[in-house]
């Protein structure tokens, strides 16, 4: 089997696959509007890697449909970009010099899809997915019209191929290798799939439930393909429990407001808000509850400002870092109510834990203050100080409609001690316009605001808030700036591994053997804790082109071409001595939201 795997102009020790970016630009067209062309965009190389001339070697033909073509008879029609606001699509196919349009309605007259065969002699290459969407038409930087580059570039191989939705991602952002390291799994013919399974996903379904079914089942081959003879990958769910009924409520997933957890003293607990769903006939609603989790037990222990679950809900979890104090938001219901749950009030009150959520009391001070400014955002600034924001609605002088001002105040202990507005002819609850908190060096930085309705580089006048400290004191200060854009400055920090180190995009062995260049910052999977080391074993997590992985310290690689989960979540990630990579999953499923504790653990064939 030939070994060499063509990439983006450069060569790489595997099998041949030649792909590169095809870029189309939009054309300009009323909003909406989108062009749906069809496009076939494949160049088939020969044994040598010599792109074949369908038109000047009869040893090969393309049959499109039913229709077949032969050298020298090879349509090469124009392919012209789709006529703007038009809805009458084209099938768009250029292979190598061979070039045909044809209508898409033709092929719905049918239950089959456009399908193409490239023949030589006994072997037929079948191809009947799209490369793209969008014509066949770029252009260069002076605005004049070009050749476009293929979608993807594929050495003559028989078989029935199917690419799933991730293969032009997959092989344009291969990692390039260089000395002694190497991808092993990198094949064309992974996309190959049994001619049953390819009519399956072929042909036309009128249910989309089993149009699914057969490309999953047609996936889940080509994964199997890049993992055979290489590794196999075992996987564990595990029902994460409660340490108490939580009924009428069901479908628990973590809160989407604020941070949904906080780590604790103890590495296998965490503290954080779980919202659940309750649905009748008469009502639907849910509940958010404080939940400490325990990794180990793969438990949850409910917390919840009253007995039944259903009179209260929590909304907001915070962290005074500063005191290594919790706090939290909780609504109850009116005590005094005797009507149905969803007619009577419920007020505001704001819990303290000092024990990291296990024991909780009300913060009269905190519950008093929400309920005089109703806030919305609570920031610590030191162990003294804090900040809360708020919004409130004014009509602006001269006007007939609403607008929102924001008002940031500092506190200190919890006590108003000064406050600033933003401007009262401006809203402030747009794109441009809004809360903003974060911490620059000794400054923190608010939301700035302008009267401009776009920022322009060198032009657009914007006034920056900030909160400054001198002593003990916080002060707030307004200051008007230009707006400009700033590079950001490279980061040249090294990060050292057992078994090799990384600089930006690249991995180099510690024994100096070789390299990976990636297309992404491998420092910020790092930031995020998805790399991996265990012994010789070395886990790369969250790559846009799935897992990469090495059993051998670094110098074999193979690639999983799937995230461990579709939605490219990992809650508490976690890898032990075994090499077991444990997760907590929050997702949907059929019924609803659901917590599970997925165990995966890839483990290398032997003999390979």
């Amino acid at each position: 089997m030939s070994k060499i795997f063509k990439y983006k102009g450069r060569l790489t020790l595997l099998s041949i696959v030649v792909i590169t970016l095809f870029c189309t630009l939009p054309i300009k067209a009323q909003p909406g509007w989108q062009d749906f062309t069809q496009r076939y965009s494949y160049t088939i190389l020969d044994k040598n890697g010599k792109a074949i001339s369908f038109k000047g070697n009869k040893d090969y033909s393309i049959m499109v449909d039913s229709e077949l073509y032969r050298s020298p008879n090879v349509p090469q029609d124009s392919l012209k970009p789709a006529t703007q606001n038009s809805f009458a699509f084209e099938n768009q196919i250029r292979i190598n010099d061979f070039s045909l349009v044809i209508s898409i309605n033709s092929n719905y007259e049918t239950q089959k899809q456009l399908e193409i065969k490239i023949i030589h002699k006994k072997d037929t290459m079948y191809i009947y997915q799209s490369s793209g969407t969008g014509s066949f038409w770029i252009k260069d930087f002076q605005g004049k019209p070009t050749e476009p580059s293929p979608d993807f570039t594929f050495r003559f191989i028989g078989g029935h191929y199917f690419f799933p939705s991730w293969t032009k991602n997959l092989l344009d952002n291969i990692p390039q290798t260089k000395g002694n390291v190497k991808i092993k799994n990198i094949d064309q013919r992974h996309f190959i799939i049994p001619k049953k399974v390819y009519d399956s996903v072929f042909y036309f379904s009128r249910k989309y439930d089993m149009e699914q079914k057969h490309k999953e089942e047609a996936e889940n081959l080509v994964v199997k393909n890049f993992m055979k003879g290489y590794f196999s990958l075992e996987r564990g769910i595990q029902p994460t429990t409660f340490d108490r009924s939580v009924q009428p409520f069901n479908k628990p997933r973590w809160s989407s407001w604020g941070n949904s957890y906080f780590s604790t003293k103890d590495k296998n607990e965490y503290l954080g808000i779980v919202d659940f769903s309750y649905d009748t006939l008469n009502w639907s609603g849910g509940r958010g509850m404080i939940v400490r989790f325990d990794r180990k037990k793969n438990q949850m222990k409910i917390w919840s400002p009253t007995e039944k679950l259903m009179y209260s809900s929590t909304a907001l979890l915070y962290k005074d870092t500063f005191n290594d104090v919790y706090y939290n938001r909780s609504i109850i219901r009116d005590s005094n109510c005797k009507e149905l749950i969803y007619k009577c009030d419920f007020v505001n009150k704001f819990y303290r834990s000092t024990d990291e959520g296990k024991m909780w009391k009300e913060d009269k001070k905190l519950t008093q203050l929400y309920q005089k400014q109703e806030f919305r955002k609570l920031e610590f600034l030191d162990k003294n100080h804090a900040l809360i924001f708020k919004l409130d609605k004014i009509r602006p002088e001269n006007k007939k409609y609403d607008i929102q001002q924001g008002t940031y105040y500092l506190l200190k202990d919890f006590r108003i001690i000064d406050s600033l507005k933003t401007p009262k002819d401006l809203h402030y609850n747009d794109n441009y316009n809004r809360y903003q908190y974060s911490i620059k060096n000794d400054t923190i930085l608010l939301g700035s605001w302008t009267y401009d309705p776009h920022y322009t580089i060198g032009k657009t006048k914007y006034f920056q808030p900030i909160l400054t400290k001198v002593g003990n004191q916080w002060k707030f200060q307004v200051i008007e700036k230009t707006y400009s854009r700033i590079q950001p400055k490279t980061d040249l920090s090294v990060i050292n591994f057992r078994n090799f180190k990384i600089l930006n995009n690249l991995l180099f062995l510690n024994n100096e053997n070789g390299s990976l260049d990636f297309s992404t910052d491998l420092s910020e999977l790092h930031k995020k804790e998805l790399i991996f080391e265990r012994g010789n074993q070395i886990y790369l997590i969250g790559l846009g082109i799935g897992t990469l992985l090495s059993f051998d310290g670094g110098s074999t690689w193979y690639v999983y071409p799937l995230p461990l989960e579709k939605d490219s979540r990992y809650d508490l990630l976690e890898i032990n001595e075994q090499g077991v990579i444990t997760h907590l999953k929050n997702s949907w499923r059929k019924n609803g939201y659901e917590f599970n504790k997925v165990f995966s653990q890839f483990l290398e064939w032997e003999n390979n």
